[in-house]
C-alpha cells in the first residue's frame, strides 16, 4: 500500500479592516480569539493582520492608536482567507470613499469568507456585500 503523503497544515490569514474611529474592542476581541486558537493548536493556524485605509497609525474612537500591518491597495488580497470589518460608534453615519468600497468588493470576492464585528456591517452594506442576505 502506498505511503500517504504528509500534508503541511495550512496557515490562514485573518485580516481585520480598521477604519479611523474604529471601536478598539472590535479589533482586539477577534485578534485575541484567533491568537488563542493558535495557542490551543500549538502552531500558527491563523496569521493575524490589521489593515488600514491609509498609511500611518489608526486613531480609534477612544483616542488610542493602532499600528496596522498593511494598507488597502498595498497588500496581496488573494492571501486573505477571512476578512473582518471592525465597527465604530459612528459607522451608520460614515461614508466610505470609492477606493475603500472597491477594495472591500475585490477582497470579499476572493476571500473564503467575510464578515463584520458589530456596526462594521454598515460598511459591508455600503459595499453591496449584504445585498440579498
Amino acid at each position: 500500500m502506498p505511503k500517504a503523503k504528509s500534508e503541511r497544515p495550512v496557515t490562514r490569514t485573518i485580516a481585520i479592516l480598521a477604519l479611523p474611529g474604529v471601536q478598539l474592542l472590535d479589533v482586539s476581541g477577534p485578534l485575541d480569539v484567533f491568537a488563542e486558537a493558535n495557542v490551543q493548536a500549538g502552531r500558527e493556524s491563523y496569521r493575524l493582520r490589521v489593515i488600514a485605509t491609509t498609511p500611518g497609525d489608526i486613531r480609534s474612537s477612544s483616542g488610542a492608536r493602532l499600528l496596522p500591518d498593511g494598507v488597502i491597495g498595498h497588500m496581496h488580497s488573494g492571501a486573505i482567507d477571512t476578512l473582518l470589518i471592525a465597527g465604530s460608534p459612528n459607522a451608520a453615519q460614515m461614508q466610505l470613499d470609492h477606493p475603500i468600497v472597491s477594495w472591500l468588493r475585490r477582497v470579499a470576492s476572493t476571500a473564503r469568507r467575510y464578515g463584520s464585528v458589530c456596526s462594521g456591517a454598515f460598511f459591508l452594506g455600503a459595499a453591496g456585500l449584504l445585498d440579498g442576505k
